[in-house]
């Protein structure tokens, strides 16, 4: 009787989880609907599944930038180097415009300090308008915002 009875509890156990399995696969099969595949070749589909609405706003929905300036990381970094010469927070430094620019020098076109030397190479980067207490900067960066110039401003012929 012993061997009959574990047989019946193992054959309890195997219909159970045959039930389980078929429960998840019915529920699983209800996700999902069968399409004919593109080129309506015969014993292929493609498998979709049904999304609800509000998940599929959710990967629809495009971040919300309120200056797409603020995604080139040359204008990021120039901001942070202007704030910092400024001694204010990065926040207090608008980033203005951002326009692509190709440098005739190491220098980025400007001016070099006394005793610095610019290798006369084109290097590309970013011309960069910045605004902080009510003033605008010019600043000049190579590609990836790791050289940053700002350009002097002019004080007012008398």
């Amino acid at each position: 009787m012993k061997r009959n009875d574990k047989r019946g509890s193992i054959l309890n156990l195997l219909m159970a989880v045959v039930l389980v399995g078929g429960l998840l696969l019915g529920a699983v099969g209800k996700l999902l609907v069968r399409t004919p595949a593109a080129g309506g070749e015969s014993g292929q589909a493609a498998v979709t599944a049904t999304v609800p609405p509000s998940t599929a706003a959710a990967i629809n929905a495009t971040p919300e930038t309120t200056n797409p300036a603020e995604e080139n990381i040359a204008a990021v970094r120039a901001r942070l180097d202007l704030a910092q010469q400024l001694g204010l927070k990065e926040s207090a430094v608008t980033i203005a415009g951002v326009q692509p620019a190709d440098w005739p020098d190491t220098c980025l076109g400007v001016a070099a300090a006394a005793g610095t030397s610019c290798q006369q190479q084109t290097v590309h980067g970013y011309q960069v308008t910045l605004q902080a207490q009510g003033q605008t900067y010019d600043v000049h960066t190579n590609t990836y915002g790791s050289e940053v110039q700002i350009v002097p401003t002019q004080s007012p012929s008398p």
